[in-house]
């Protein structure tokens, strides 16, 4: 049904956890399913979407929008890297997995300021943890952020 919702050619990548899906399109992400922990990113009053939804903060139309270069999901959190390398994670945190130093679920994307001065270039998800790789000037790292 999605690619009756945007033209041919515009959807770049998707994501799946339980139960939401991240849709990666030329017009910016776009999120389908359950948001009990706040995995879409659409804030707190939004629990479920049947269609698909923009992310405002991902969405072309925003005139301040951070374009993203890819995404990935964890059972109940979702993660998106910007064309400027930044890690952006939302959703179900009880186990640290959004890395924001904090186990409260996030609603909304929120920028992961861990990796300032990092360049992040992937990163994927697990039920209670994120992994991925960054470049520092010309070295690079792996990361995992879980509950120790």
């Amino acid at each position: 049904f999605f690619t009756y919702l945007l033209p041919a050619g515009a959807l770049h990548d998707i994501a799946a956890g339980a139960q939401h899906v991240l849709f990666l399109t030329d017009l910016g992400i776009f999120v389908l399913g359950s948001s009990t922990y706040g995995q879409l990113g659409l804030g707190p009053t939004y629990r479920r979407t049947r269609l698909p939804a923009p992310i405002n903060e991902f969405c072309i139309t925003n005139e301040n929008y951070v374009k993203i270069v890819k995404i990935a999901c964890g059972s109940y959190h979702s993660l998106a890297i910007s064309e400027q390398g930044n890690l952006y994670a939302w959703g179900w945190a009880l186990h640290g997995q959004i890395g924001n130093g904090n186990n409260e679920d996030v609603f909304v994307p929120q920028r992961i300021d861990f990796f300032d001065g990092k360049h992040v270039v992937n990163a994927s998800a697990g039920y209670s943890h994120t992994i991925g790789k960054f470049i520092i000037q010309n070295f690079g790292g792996l990361f995992c952020i879980y509950e120790n």
